[in-house]
């Protein structure tokens, strides 16, 4: 359909993804989070995320939160900053905290007992349908947005992927 289109993914946190896009940087971002408004940005949501709180199969959630090592995402990850609120909602009590910096690391440390975090359900689907991990939903989803800038130019090639991303997303 569009041949010799390279498509570059990067990571971005959340507190770049805005500047990369004004600046031209990036033609589009995703990014998971609390939903976007901001007046130059066109924001598309594409999926609701539910969050799960996690804990080793082992942990007594009343006896342990209040004690519980806590594994974390990176700085300005939005659900670390979720975590961050849950935190203090459920008065946990910070034993000690180590930081991440992908989902499968704070996800294989869950499972061997060494804390608990905040992850998107999807991430964790297959490890609690096979009770290899416990976990409640927290009561705040976050959002799986499509964002661009809206005075910019969209290039026919970047537009058809857009149309490709809307059209899977609605299959999430």
């Amino acid at each position: 359909m569009h041949p010799h289109v390279n498509i570059e993914w990067h990571q971005l946190d959340s507190v770049h993804y805005k500047e990369n896009l004004m600046q031209g940087k990036s033609d589009i971002s995703f990014m998971l989070g609390t939903e976007v408004h901001d007046p130059n940005l066109y924001s598309e949501k594409l999926a609701e995320e539910p969050m799960m709180l996690l804990y080793p199969n082992s942990f007594e959630l009343q006896r342990d939160i209040v004690r519980s090592n806590l594994l974390f995402t990176e700085r300005g990850c939005g659900y670390r900053t979720l975590f961050e609120q849950c935190i203090e909602e459920y008065q946990i009590g910070i034993t000690s905290n180590i930081e991440f910096w992908s989902i499968e690391a704070v996800k294989q440390s869950i499972l061997s007992g060494m804390g608990i975090s905040l992850l998107p359900r999807i991430t964790v689907e297959k490890e609690l349908k096979e009770e290899k991990l416990s976990g409640q939903q927290y009561k705040q989803n976050l959002a799986t947005q499509l964002l661009y800038p809206k005075n910019k130019w969209i290039s026919p090639q970047v537009e058809a992927f857009i149309e490709i991303v809307r059209k899977h997303a609605s299959l999430w």
